[in-house]
């Protein structure tokens, strides 16, 4: 909902799994809303969620924002690759459930 840059531990948490995220950068939902967009997933748990048009489908899995974690840089990375393991899991959990990944 609220566009920045993308965080230097979210980057090192994917470069940890074979992901290179350094190029991305996060967008308003207004900008991919145009793409013939079927399904939006929303992650936010704290923060506010971005609205999206009616009749688009939604799912909503609050996880926890890994950027408000506290500590040394080993217990914010940690909290980032947490956080990236549990939307894996998520993922692919929803995946099976609706017959996408086999």
């Amino acid at each position: 909902s609220e566009p920045k840059t993308v965080n230097p531990f979210a980057i090192r948490a994917m470069e940890d799994i074979g992901i290179d995220i350094k190029s991305h950068s996060s967008k308003q939902i207004s900008d991919v809303l145009d793409e013939n967009v079927d399904l939006v997933i929303t992650l936010c748990a704290d923060e506010v969620c971005p609205l999206v048009p009616a009749g688009t489908r939604k799912e909503h899995w609050p996880f926890k924002d890994p950027a408000n974690a506290v500590g040394s840089d080993d217990d914010i990375l940690r909290s980032f690759t947490e956080i990236r393991d549990q939307i894996k899991s998520r993922l692919m959990q929803f995946g099976q459930e609706h017959q996408l990944l086999s």
